[in-house]
């Protein structure tokens, strides 16, 4: 009774609405019933036909209607359609469909009259054919089968309709449509797809098997629509995730039922099962052409299969796919064909399997585990079926893939890169305790072996210099730091975690000993691989930490890498951070690669510990041996450590790796090893002073220098120096700051003061220059010391650092002038960390200053960039912990230098439109401007010397200089006019057009001549006169 209330108020609703369309068939009267029809829950049968019969009246006017009408009378059918349950009348669902495949083939339409169609136009025609698909009887689906022209036709403008340039929604519904055309309920894929619900695999199974026996005539048309949908998912990702999911999984379930090898092989008619019946005539139509019927044999099914190998191989791509809805999909696809088709795709089956055990390896959680899931099931059914061999199949399949590994890694891009090695990965963590047979055949392992050592290959090409050092500022630091690599193949990092991992499950499920003798063998063979083995042989180790074959491993590799071949390289050393970063393959083996360390990490036992092998460890990475850091293990090993260091410096051509071993304990000691450690350097200064090894000791020297400097807690770092620019234009701000606020004086005291300085003037003109000497004495300290005075009893006694620092700073004067510009670099930067650790010891400090100021000045000029640049920074230095006793030697050494440069440089800035701000002379450029400032407030310039800067500077006050080159020089102008404020306004007031005020109420306005190019410094001059009164 409920349902015929329903159905009476349904009718009262739609019939004047009905007959409004019937009398005038308008876009408003169709709107209007579109409107009613989608607030009603559903539909009698009758109703339906009633409802419709206004509908198909428009449309069989034909083009005659207006395109906005059509589109609508569509949109209004498909929303009959859906609200029934069941569309059992065939002539109503021929019509319709035939109808929406007229509008959907451009051909058939533009023959019949009709404009081309909308995007909403073609998206109406297509939830037409879905619905009248997915609600027609499974009797009306069955007639349909049997006019092959007609589902042919139907298939076809779908499939165009999936791969046409239309919006993803209308792509996506087309898919959908033949979804239903199959037989299938499209709602379920779509949540599957999405996240209103996890796939179970059973269900989705017989999902994807559904109906097969009546749905074979698709085999007929299977070449088409496996070539078009296998486009729709590979050619690009217009369709977006969920489009391409879906028409993947549309493709497994029409491959389903065309190829189900159950059907091919007992040919039998399909029986209607599913909802109500209703007799139709289901005879073949006397048109329908007999020769597009295929038969399916086994011939077939076997030309079938090698076919659908290529495309399906296509699809494995997917693996790599960015989207995980995507990648979920692919977990169905290729499990649902497994199940359904194991027994008729032979050659397909393996590529499904890898696609699974890819993805068994995803990094997305749900991808994984539905992976697993699947990769379990298809193990049982073919474990209880019989004749497969799902081990084979991996074992083959990893054989093949470690084959052709290298190569796949040059040609494909990181994200296939990743897939494939996901793949080695699965395959090895599928394979589990059998990967200890595999490893034990030599093809197997050197296969492997030779894949990894030739994916891991090193870019050794990439060399070059920094121009500021970053070295580590503590022990905890020291113990994070490792040493960056670059690999030839690839950049991303997941591809080289993932490399990490399969050498791991290597070294977890192998045959230890095996793997590890291998290695070796090859690591003896040839060098050519050698960085690459010590890296797969460390993350082997690593895998392998609960094996109990690890601690006799350990022992056998600590005794291997301590032979001589492993050290005695020819190379630069990489542990100066000044000089290299990358460096080429001989800079990488100079160190010790990771696994010289982290195999024994990786074991804990004492006999290990008590190899002699440690003393030849310079690690840089975690430290083993159960030993909680790197430098508690140098530190308590020192004494036995520095012991055998001694012994071998005496034999350095012998024993060149003795230089990297003290090398590491100076990196990673504590400041108690430096008493233990100046005999050492003793032999090492001698060395040096010799045999003229600098090449290989200054690196040394440097380090040493730089932990001098920690150990005395003078760091740069820890110093309120102001050397940035930033910090200079802040200092000068403020500087301009406290000078405006300083009290005036008084017209008095400018009077007094103009009287003393032409009395001085007067003075010096009569030859009385004895008497301004007398009178400055006691301002001007004296730089003339003797460089030479031994220190008296109450002079406190240099510290063992204070007396490396000193020995250093000997040594700097001799090997400035050096050729190489790595060793340039070095030598500087050893020589500024030296003047920080003996800033408080003026007694060693300036006699060593005053040693190695002739060598120091020409670097200061070199025609390097980067060596003048460094050069600047150590000056600052020198400066700053010198003071006055450098104050006449920069003026008569540097200033001339100085300021010829800047005048130079300021010609070609001023010049150059474009200007490249990367090159090492600009860069110097700038340096000078950021830094003049600080040196005359540092050495306390007067006016006589500020003179020569402030004509230098004043050039880059115009506007057509970098802007980055005026700010520096602002900056620096506002350290000046803190020191000379008189001589800065002078000079600046000068470029002005017009009258700039007076330094002082009481003095009058001057107008000085007017300047052609005032226009040029107008603003930045403007700017800094502030700071001047």
């Amino acid at each position: 009774m409920a349902t015929e209330a329903a159905g009476k108020r349904a009718f009262e609703v739609l019939r004047p609405l009905c007959v409004q369309v019937m009398k005038a068939p308008t876009l408003e009267a169709a709107r209007a019933l579109d409107n009613a029809l989608v607030s009603l829950p559903s539909m009698h049968p009758a109703l339906m036909e009633y409802v419709t019969l206004p509908l198909r009246l428009i449309l069989r006017q034909g083009p005659r209607c207006s395109a906005g009408l059509t589109e609508c009378t569509l949109q209004c059918l498909s929303h009959v359609i859906r609200l029934v349950d069941v569309l059992q009348n065939w002539e109503l669902f021929h019509e319709l469909l035939s109808y929406a495949c007229m509008m959907l083939d451009d051909k058939m339409r533009a023959e019949a009259g009709y404009s081309v169609l909308t995007d909403e136009h073609t998206l109406a025609a297509t939830e037409l054919a879905e619905w009248l698909c997915l609600k027609a009887i499974p009797n009306a689906r069955r007639k349909l089968y049997s006019r092959l022209t007609e589902l042919g036709h139907c298939i076809s403008v779908l499939l165009g309709v999936a791969q046409g340039p239309r919006p993803r929604d209308v792509r996506r519904t087309a898919v959908l449509a033949l979804v239903a055309l199959s037989g299938a309920n499209p709602q379920l894929l779509m949540d599957w797809v999405g996240v209103a619900a996890e796939p179970r695999l059973p269900e989705v199974c017989t999902w994807m098997g559904a109906g097969s026996a009546s749905c074979s005539v698709f085999a007929s048309f299977l070449p088409g629509i496996s070539q078009v949908l296998a486009n729709v998912v590979t050619s690009s990702d217009a369709l977006g995730q969920t489009g391409i999911a879906v028409a993947l999984l549309t493709w497994a379930r029409l491959l389903i039922i065309s190829v189900n090898a159950e059907e091919v092989v007992a040919g039998e008619e399909a029986t209607p099962t599913e909802g109500p019946t209703t007799q139709l005539d289901t005879t073949p139509d006397p048109d329908a052409t007999e020769s597009l019927m295929v038969s399916r044999s086994g011939a077939w099914l076997s030309d079938t299969d090698a076919k659908l190998s290529l495309l399906v191989h296509r699809a494995t791509s997917l693996v790599s796919h960015s989207g995980w809805r995507v990648r979920r999909a692919a977990v169905l696809w290729a499990y649902s064909l497994v199940v359904h088709c194991h027994r008729s795709l032979l050659k397909c089956v393996p590529l499904l399997l890898e696609v699974i055990v890819t993805l068994t390896m995803d990094e997305y959680k749900q991808v994984a585990e539905q992976a697993e899931k699947a990769m379990c099931t298809v193990s049982e059914l073919f474990a209880r079926e019989g004749g497969i061999n799902l081990t084979f199949i991996l074992e083959e399949r990893l054989f093949g893939l470690a084959s052709v590994l290298p190569r796949l890694m040059r040609q494909h891009d990181d994200a296939r890169k990743q897939a494939n090695l996901q793949l080695l990965a699965g395959f090895l963590r599928l394979l589990g305790p059998r990967v200890y047979q595999l490893t034990c055949s030599h093809s197997h392992l050197s296969h492997i072996t030779l894949a990894l050592v030739e994916t891991l290959q090193l870019d050794t090409a990439d060399q070059r210099i920094l121009e500021c050092s970053t070295v580590p500022a503590s022990p905890a630091m020291l113990d994070t730091w490792s040493v960056p690599l670059r690999f030839h193949h690839f950049r991303s990092e997941a591809v080289e975690k993932t490399i990490y991992s399969v050498c791991r499950l290597l070294g977890a499920q192998g045959a230890l000993s095996v793997v590890v003798d291998h290695l070796l063998d090859t690591l003896r063979a040839s060098a050519l691989y050698r960085k690459e083995l010590c890296i797969v042989l460390s993350h082997v180790l690593l895998g392998a930490v609960e094996s109990k074959e690890l601690p006799g491993v350990v022992r056998t590799l600590v005794i291997e890498i301590i032979e001589p071949v492993y050290w005695q390289q020819q190379a630069q050393d990489l542990q100066t951070p000044p000089l290299t970063s990358g460096g080429g393959g001989s800079v990488l083996l100079s160190l010790p690669p990771p696994p010289r360390h982290e195999c024994v990490c990786a074991s804990d036992g004492e006999d290990v510990r008590a190899t002699p092998a440690g003393g030849h460890l310079p690690c840089n990475g975690e430290a083993g041996c159960g030993y909680s850091s790197i430098h508690t293990l140098i530190s308590t090993n020192a004494d036995y450590l520095i012991s055998r260091v001694g012994i071998h410096l005496r034999h350095l051509p012998q024993h060149p790796e003795v230089l990297r071993v003290l090398h590491a304990i100076i990196s990673y000691g504590e400041s108690t090893i430096l008493p233990l450690i100046r005999d050492c350097m003793d032999e090492v200064f001698l060395l040096l002073d010799i045999q003229h090894c600098s090449e290989s000791i200054w690196p040394l020297l440097h380090t040493l220098a730089c932990r001098l400097a920690q150990w005395e807690l003078i760091s740069p770092s820890l110093l309120p120096a102001s050397t940035t620019a930033e910090e200079a234009g802040e200092e000068g701000k403020r500087v301009g700051t406290e000078t405006g606020e300083e009290e005036k004086p008084s017209a008095e005291e400018i009077k007094e003061f103009f009287l003393e300085y032409h009395k001085k003037n007067a003075m010096m003109e009569e030859g009385n220059e004895e008497t301004l000497e007398e009178e400055g004495e006691e301002k001007v300290p004296s730089e003339d010391l003797p460089m030479n005075e031994e220190p008296t009893d109450d002079q406190p006694k240099l510290s063992v650092a204070h007396h490396t620092a000193v020995d250093i700073l000997q040594r700097c004067s001799h090997h400035l002038a050096t050729p190489s510009l790595s060793l340039k670099m070095v030598v500087l930067g050893s020589l500024q960390e030296c003047l920080w650790v003996l800033q408080g010891q003026q007694q060693a400090l300036l006699p060593e200053v005053h040693k190695v100021w002739p060598a120091f000045l020409l670097r200061l000029a070199d025609e390097d960039p980067l060596v003048g640049g460094r050069a600047l920074d150590v000056l600052l230095v020198m400066t700053r912990v010198c003071g006055d006793f450098l104050r006449r030697r920069v003026v008569q050494g540097v200033w001339p230098s100085l300021v010829r440069q800047l005048e130079t440089l300021a010609k070609t800035s001023a010049q150059s439109d474009k200007l490249n701000r990367q090159t090492s002379a600009y860069k110097l450029q700038r340096k000078l401007l950021q830094n003049v400032g600080v040196l005359c407030e540092q050495l306390n310039i007067v006016t006589t010397d500020a003179e020569l800067l402030l004509m230098a500077c004043v050039p880059y006050l115009s506007n057509t200089q970098p802007e980055e080159l005026q700010q520096a020089c602002r900056d620096s102008l506002g350290y000046l006019a803190r020191r000379e404020p008189d001589c800065v306004w002078l000079f600046l007031s000068q470029l002005l057009s017009e009258c700039s005020p007076p330094p002082h109420p009481s003095l009058k306005p001057y107008h000085f001549p007017r300047c052609s190019v005032s226009s040029h410094f107008a603003s930045n001059v403007k700017s800094i006169l502030p700071l001047t009164m």
